[in-house]
């Protein structure tokens, strides 16, 4: 039946569906690649713990969980200076290295010190940025460990990022270093 369409004609249909069907990735494509991954360092500090809850497991290992920490997450960038909370679940040996998964949600706003009691006090930003995410950290539950996670703005500032956030720690209850990479998919390149 091809014998009987010209070969110009078949050649320029054959070349019409190709376009037809790579053209929504043309469109696409520069789209996905709107922004560029930024970075920002922070310096964490514990304002608060809660141990969780321990047991055996049948292996020897100890099953954790509902831990939960507040960081004091300070940068030079206003985005990622605020309060970090994470809440996670770890396996770990007699030594307490192993792994844990945490959920975490950061809130962005200013810590200030009360000079009486020096509890520091945190006050979310009038914008109300907030992210959520997941983190796996493997080590030692009391250091050193790392951690790397992946985590969505929803609100404010915030919103709309894909943040990336790696981070390493001497002890859980010591400053830790953490750096993030984020994505902005609204700012053209």
């Amino acid at each position: 039946m091809n014998s009987l369409v010209p070969k110009q004609s078949r050649t320029l249909t054959c070349a019409c569906g190709l376009l037809a069907c790579f053209s929504p990735l043309l469109l696409w494509a520069p789209l996905a690649s709107a922004g560029e991954w930024q970075t920002a360092d922070i310096q964490a500090t514990m304002v608060g713990f809660t141990q969780g809850e321990w047991a055996p497991t049948p292996s020897g290992n100890l099953r954790i969980t509902e831990v939960r920490q507040v960081l004091m997450f300070k940068s030079k960038n206003s985005l990622f200076t605020g309060r970090f909370t994470w809440v996670g679940d770890a396996n770990v040996d007699a030594e307490l290295n192993g792994v844990a998964v945490c959920k975490n949600t950061f809130e962005v706003g200013m810590w200030d010190q009360d000079p009486d009691s020096g509890e520091w006090l945190f006050t979310p930003s009038a914008e109300g940025g907030m992210f959520v995410g997941v983190v796996l950290a493997t080590g030692n539950l009391l250091g050193p460990f790392e951690l790397k996670g992946e985590a969505h703005g929803i609100a404010g500032e915030l919103e709309g990022l894909n943040i990336r956030i790696e981070g390493q720690g001497d002890s859980l209850f010591a400053e830790q270093s953490y750096r993030v990479e984020y994505l902005d998919p609204k700012t053209k390149r």
